[in-house]
């Protein structure tokens, strides 16, 4: 089985619709022949490959201002975080790291989807049981799923929690970004 998963506003979304169009067999939040791309796998425990999507923070920090409060009631209960009383952007920082670290306790590879490999993802889908197509599928990022959000930056990450935002920053230094 191939299990994509990461923080929310992450791309999964566009990665299951890449998958699909590169002819494995996974459905998004959901469980296809092959797997899934799905963010809330990340609170269950998943066995075969597991990998650990990644998006810019501050665009991923950005887009989760949109997400329900449910939702973000949901996350914090799996994540065992009080966020009574905390302002937006300070909720969705403490998501993005804590989600992101939940995730890494069981991926073996990780991803970011900005710059993912086709060829990487290819021999992982294989090694999942898979049998994706040969045909590389173009897609612009921005095709699916784009939603109306803030515009966070650093300074305001700073300004709203100097500590975490440190956090996060390392935590992105450590998946390759690199921090303007």
């Amino acid at each position: 089985m191939l299990y994509i998963t990461g923080c929310p506003r992450s791309g999964t979304f566009y990665i299951a619709n890449y998958l699909k169009l590169m002819g494995v067999k996974v459905e998004h939040e959901k469980m296809g022949e092959d797997g899934t791309v799905d963010w809330m796998r990340a609170s269950t425990k998943l066995e075969g490959i597991i990998i650990h999507q990644v998006r810019n923070p501050i665009d991923c920090i950005s887009s989760l201002s949109c997400i329900s409060r449910v939702m973000k009631r949901n996350m914090f209960q799996h994540l065992n975080i009080d966020c009574t009383n905390q302002p937006l952007i300070n909720i969705c920082m403490l998501i993005w790291y804590h989600w992101n670290i939940l995730v890494e306790q069981q991926a073996q590879y990780r991803q970011r989807i900005e710059d993912f490999d086709y060829q990487k993802l290819k021999e992982l889908a294989v090694l999942s049981g898979a049998t994706p197509n040969d045909t590389k599928p173009y897609v612009p990022l921005n095709r699916w799923n784009t939603r109306k959000n803030r515009h966070y930056t650093w300074k305001k990450l700073f300004i709203a929690d100097y500590e975490l935002t440190k956090k996060i920053r390392d935590k992105a230094i450590e998946y390759g970004y690199k921090i303007i």
